[in-house]
């Protein structure tokens, strides 16, 4: 098995490449892909690398993975209605999710067998900006946040007798708390929803059977008061200079579903959340300092490892995971280039 790694360089315009052995980080090379590159995904088989490009016209880029090298070899543009913040595939590979913040749209993309995408995208238009459009772990629901409007949607899945992505459910946060990414449960029974500006994780229970969504609690992400942060701003109120504000990025749950992990930029750290078994509602067990100001995180398929890249640092970061206590020690770092983005990794055999 081979484990490769890659990091998108936003004002660079291109995706760093590197391979992981034991816990060496090894720079691979970049590849060029255009300006303004920034969220990726990897189709669920781990053929190809999909890219988009907030700079118009808007795309997204798909990139064949070589399984022996990691090398990437471009494919094809597929046009896009908007500026896309986040992608994300379904479990059938059957459809792309994208969301963007800029043009307040949520769209799916047909994957066709070969992994080309459709030329037409099926949009679903909000009020606010969205910013994560991500499918439920038994592929029949999907959901958006909408960061300006502070609400959640849920819409039926596309299938073979339903061609309408229709909206079964809604759920509005505080005003101004900033829902941005979003996680699932192992069990596709609760959802975790991480809002930027209180960053604090809203935890609610999932009905599969019709969609809707009942907030269980709400917890703090990060320790605002004992880092010194207050409550963030949406950006239209953001000033400079200002006191230091929260500002949480992403969230992912560990492989064993014990600990949720959250990014928070200002203070540069990663903060962990501890689920215990039969109790869904996480509690705060601790943070690390990581690369700074860190946006993108993901966790190997193993469980074992993090990387992060921070949207001021020069690398990218590899992290040990403590199986017991979910504390991050750095293992390795490589060089990335200016304004790295987003990041994927791909186990291939």
């Amino acid at each position: 098995m081979k484990r490769f790694i890659y990091l998108s360089n936003a004002e660079s315009g291109t995706i760093s490449r590197y391979q992981q052995q034991d816990q060496q980080l090894i720079h691979l090379g970049n590849t060029d892909v255009g300006n303004l590159v920034m969220p990726m995904v990897v189709s669920r088989d781990n053929r190809f690398l999909y890219a988009a490009l907030r700079e118009a016209p808007y795309c997204i880029v798909r990139l064949a993975i070589d399984p022996l090298t990691g090398e990437l070899t471009e494919q094809d543009r597929t046009q896009q209605p908007a500026s896309m913040v986040n992608l994300d595939i379904d479990h059938g590979n059957q459809w792309l999710l994208s969301a963007s913040f800029n043009h307040n749209v949520a769209t799916l993309n047909r994957l066709e067998e070969d992994g080309r995408l459709s030329q037409h995208a099926l949009e679903i238009q909000l009020d606010g900006h969205c910013h994560a459009f991500n499918v439920s772990p038994d592929n029949q629901w999907l959901v958006a946040t909408e960061f300006g409007q502070d609400r959640v949607n849920v819409y039926r899945h596309l299938s073979a007798n339903n061609h309408e992505a229709a909206l079964v459910h809604q759920y509005f946060f505080a005003r101004e708390s900033g829902p941005r990414h979003l996680v699932f449960s192992k069990c596709g029974q609760f959802v975790y929803v991480l809002c930027e500006m209180s960053a604090s994780v809203n935890v609610f229970a999932f009905d599969n059977e019709t969609g809707s969504m009942a907030l269980i609690d709400e917890v703090e992400a990060a320790p605002l008061e004992a880092l010194g942060l207050e409550k963030g701003l949406p950006p239209a109120k953001r000033v400079t200079p200002d006191v230091p504000r929260a500002w949480a990025a992403d969230i992912h749950l560990s492989k064993d579903g014990r600990f949720l992990y959250v990014s928070e930029r200002t203070t540069s750290i990663i903060s962990r959340l501890e689920i215990m078994p039969g109790d869904p509602v996480p509690h705060y067990a601790g943070y690390d300092h990581v690369v700074t100001q860190p946006r993108s995180f993901a966790l190997t398929p193993d469980g074992q490892y993090l990387l992060a890249s921070g949207e001021l640092a020069d690398h990218i970061a590899l992290y040990h995971i403590d199986a017991q206590t979910g504390q991050l020690s750095q293992q390795n770092r490589a060089p990335c280039q200016a304004m790295p983005a987003w990041v994927s990794v791909v186990d291939v055999a």
